[in-house]
């Protein structure tokens, strides 16, 4: 994923978050169980999003105008990622907790499962 940075948000921290949600709007976790079982040993009660979340902070090089904006690259590997049921379902980009792109996609069932079925 490409992040434009604008010109007036250099210098600054800022948090990005991602999950993923169902067509119903609820939370799907991005983590093995195992991985969400480590993260909440250090997460107070309450703080539990199944999502991942970065910090970042872009500088200003000197050469950069007003207005311009910065691009700043994120790549995520989303291991051993499985949807239980066909459906719809999202990708949620938030940066400093300000939806700013949503992903929309539609996960089917094979055909052949479909003849099976049929």
């Amino acid at each position: 994923m490409l992040l434009g940075i604008p010109y007036t948000a250099t210098n600054q921290n800022h948090t990005l978050s991602i999950r993923l949600e169902d067509e119903d709007g609820q939370r799907i976790p991005l983590r093995s169980s195992a991985d969400q079982e480590r993260r909440n040993e250090d997460q107070p009660a309450g703080q539990d999003q199944p999502g991942l979340n970065a910090q970042f902070n872009v500088g200003r090089p000197a050469t950069i105008q007003p207005g311009d904006a910065q691009i700043l690259p994120f790549a995520v590997n989303l291991d051993q990622l499985r949807f239980d049921a066909p459906g719809a379902y999202s990708f949620v980009i938030d940066i400093d907790d300000v939806e700013v792109k949503r992903l929309i996609f539609r996960v089917m069932l094979p055909v052949s499962m479909l003849r099976a079925a049929g």
